[in-house]
């Protein structure tokens, strides 16, 4: 009788274990679609206001950032969840492609920022979202590099397992670096030429259900597991 206990136990009240799972499935890919939703949401209308303004220098610094944060958070999407090794390999690899695009466009929009300081003969890193811009980027870069190394050059730290030993640690950083990157963007979404260009100003609000949306998907997502924390129990 006791060896039966733990099977009831984890068995369903009502259905089999396929209806769970199917009916847990439904629900991340609801969640998932408002994520995406978010993401699209925020693009629009960073690019509504690119799109109906003379383009100039300083145009290439929104829309080099809101290549990076579309980047950013798909690529943390392409990982969270997986479960076979060939959807983990294929998640990694576009996982890859996405971040090194999302810093390859950051650095264009960093870039044309500081020469269009340059040249209009203007004071660098005079507000919050330029000063956290900055940390975010440095931030970036070692996460990118750290991520490199783990999946590309595992001998920089010590070998292929040892490399496998520090995934949660970048996994976890990586949750911190999209935070950082999203509060970045929701600061730049409204400084002054976004909000004065604006083509509707009382939607404004709409930056934050984008926000609101990706958080949604990002947290139904996520598999706490993974990130090698465990409890202990006294």
């Amino acid at each position: 009788m006791t060896n039966l206990q733990p099977a009831r136990e984890h068995s369903p009240l009502l259905g089999g274990s396929s209806d769970t799972m199917k009916a847990n499935e439904r629900s991340t890919n609801l969640f998932s679609l408002a994520g995406q939703a978010g993401i699209i949401l925020f693009a629009v209308l960073v690019w509504s206001v690119l799109l109906t303004t003379p383009w100039s220098l300083f145009s290439y610094h929104p829309a080099g950032m809101s290549i990076l944060v579309v980047a950013a958070t798909e690529g943390i999407y392409l990982l969270q969840p997986t479960h076979t090794p060939q959807e983990k390999k294929e998640g990694l690899k576009y996982h890859a492609i996405l971040q090194i695009l999302g810093y390859t466009s950051a650095v264009i929009g960093a870039t044309a920022i500081f020469y269009n300081k340059v040249i209009h003969d203007k004071p660098h890193i005079t507000s919050a979202h330029a000063g956290f811009g900055v940390l975010t980027l440095s931030y970036l870069l070692v996460q990118l590099l750290f991520g490199v190394f783990m999946a590309y050059v595992p001998s920089v730290f010590g070998g292929t397992s040892q490399a496998k030993a520090l995934w949660k640690y970048h996994r976890v950083s990586g949750y911190v670096l999209l935070i950082m990157v999203w509060i970045t963007a929701q600061l730049g979404a409204h400084a002054d030429f976004m909000v004065d260009n604006f083509p509707v100003p009382s939607f404004l609000w709409l930056y934050w259900v984008s926000l609101a949306l990706v958080a949604i998907g990002i947290f139904k997502r996520t598999d706490v597991s993974k990130w090698g924390l465990k409890s202990r129990r006294q």
